[in-house]
């Protein structure tokens, strides 16, 4: 499944991040966009905390993401580096929580 938000200012959309997971074993972060105008707001790091925080997405212990220049933000929020573009973030306490259904 595709999991898609989007961050708004004044009425336009000014970010956009998505997650393909099964839900359950992996999450890849496949995008993260914010427009040029809109950058060093945080903008990028409240988009990766709500899918972070998605209820659907909440038992998922692997995410991974590729990137050429981010990987001081993903740092920030728990990942780790692979090589020079892919990296890690592992949730432990993924499997403890309650699933949805």
């Amino acid at each position: 499944m595709s999991f898609p938000v989007g961050a708004y200012c004044d009425g336009r959309q000014v970010g956009f991040a998505r997650v393909v997971s099964d839900q359950i074993a992996i999450a890849y972060v496949a995008d993260v966009f914010v427009d040029p105008d809109y950058r060093r707001m945080g903008i990028a790091a409240k988009m990766i905390d709500a899918l972070h925080t998605h209820p659907e997405l909440k038992r998922v212990k692997r995410w991974l993401l590729a990137t050429a220049d981010m990987q001081p933000l993903y740092r920030l929020h728990g990942y780790t580096d692979l090589d020079d573009m892919m990296m890690m973030r592992l949730d432990e306490d993924a499997r403890n929580r309650d699933p949805l259904r």
